[in-house]
């Protein structure tokens, strides 16, 4: 905490944190939209569909360890790893067919 208050440059990044849904009060009587309710619904919305891949990586492809190889080497492995996630997750999704289509190459199914 500290060492962001000091530093110039953390300390300009303004922090999104997603309240949970009990911590939003509003009136009994209010008609009206309830704003931070849905403020707080794209941003859970949002950072769901960040992690979804990382928590395939970790689970899925069993890299939940870090061990340092170099750098080189551990980036050529977070690249494989995460192509080979959005292949997995395409294909699950039931959009490999269109992504197939029209093309002259095998495509995986």
């Amino acid at each position: 905490q500290e060492a962001v208050k000091e530093d110039e440059h953390l300390s300009s990044i303004r922090y999104e944190i997603a309240r949970r849904p009990s911590s939003i009060r509003t009136p009994k009587g209010y008609q009206g939209i309830d704003w931070d309710r849905q403020i707080e619904h794209r941003k859970s919305s949002i950072r769901s569909k960040v992690e979804h891949p990382f928590l395939t990586v970790k689970k899925l492809f069993e890299y939940s360890k870090t061990v340092y190889r170099g750098l080189s080497k551990n980036m050529h492995r977070f690249f494989m790893l995460f192509a080979s996630t959005n292949l997995l997750m395409v294909t699950q999704s039931g959009r490999a067919q269109t992504f197939c289509q029209g093309r002259s190459a095998p495509c995986i199914q």
